[in-house]
């Protein structure tokens, strides 16, 4: 994931990650379980590059993460063009589906 410009949103969004994963894995258990530390340790926080370096940065991932609820139509043709896998949530108004709308085709 791609950091934020200012460093406590992007620990409130890791910390929003950690516990959605402890819920998901450990269920009820005070303590934090193997399961969820492994997944966590998977996620990676990047410094923001420019737009001209975001290709190359996309060519190396794994997966793309749509931007959602913002349009992301640069993103998915970004992510197109570097053939990696995108992962997209359509919402319910155009501004939220523009990703959707390139696998429609």
């Amino acid at each position: 994931l791609q950091a934020s410009r200012y460093a406590m949103q992007t620990e409130k969004l890791n910390s929003r990650l950690k516990d959605a994963l402890s819920q998901r894995f450990c269920g009820h258990q005070e303590d934090e379980c193997p399961a969820m530390l492994n997944a966590h340790s998977r996620i990676h926080f990047i410094p923001r590059v420019k737009s001209d370096e975001v290709l190359e940065l996309m060519q190396q991932s794994d997966v793309i993460l749509h931007p959602f609820p913002f349009g992301g139509s640069k993103t998915a043709s970004d992510a197109i063009n570097a053939g990696v896998p995108l992962v997209i949530f359509p919402q319910r108004y155009l501004r939220g589906r523009m990703a959707a709308v390139f696998f429609q085709i």
